[in-house]
This record gives C-alpha cells, sequence and structure tokens, in this order.
C-alpha cells in the first residue's frame, strides 16, 4: 500500500507516467535527441511525494475531510473507516462502541 503525503489518498499502486527527460524539465526545444523517462506518482493528484507501509504494520491516520483533497467518491473506496462529521476515523481507533 502507499500513502500520498500531498493528499492523504491510500492506493495499491502508483500510476506510471512515461515522458522525456527534455520534456520533464521544459528543455525539448534546446535538444535534437530525446532521452525516455518513466517515473510514478499519486493516481488521485499525481504528486511524487508518496512512502510505501505495510498496512498492518502502521497506524492508519484520521482523516479531516475539510484540509484534504478527497473527492465524496475517494472516500467511498476507503474501507473500515467511520464517517463522523467532516472526519474520517479508522475503525480500530474506535474500538467496541
Amino acid at each position: 500500500m502507499y500513502k500520498c503525503n500531498e493528499c492523504g489518498y491510500i492506493f495499491d499502486e502508483p500510476k506510471e507516467i512515461k515522458t522525456t527527460y527534455e520534456s520533464f524539465y521544459g528543455v525539448s526545444d534546446l535538444f535534437d535527441n530525446s532521452n525516455p523517462l518513466e517515473y510514478h506518482v499519486c493516481p488521485y493528484c499525481e504528486s511524487q511525494n508518496y512512502d510505501y507501509f505495510e498496512e498492518d504494520s502502521e497506524d492508519r491516520d484520521v482523516i479531516y475531510l475539510d484540509s484534504c483533497n478527497l473527492l465524496f467518491d475517494d472516500t467511498l473506496c476507503l474501507s473500515d473507516y467511520v464517517w463522523k462529521g467532516d472526519i474520517l476515523i479508522p475503525s480500530e481507533m474506535i474500538g467496541d462502541e
């Protein structure tokens, strides 16, 4: 599992982007040739700032909906969260209520 450090989105696999180094750095017009570049991003916000984690070994964070960029449909993809107001709380933090 991966978690984006920009938007908080949790995903199974990052999105692969294929381009060239020259295009990525905005210097395509300076060179006659191009060199392929592949990199991975968050599938939601396309940030390169994400971390891999083992789902069982790391505590999940509370998601504050008023300060993140998740759409309603994206929140429906999250599993085992309890919705309380503008907050999504991992079910393991709730306990037996």
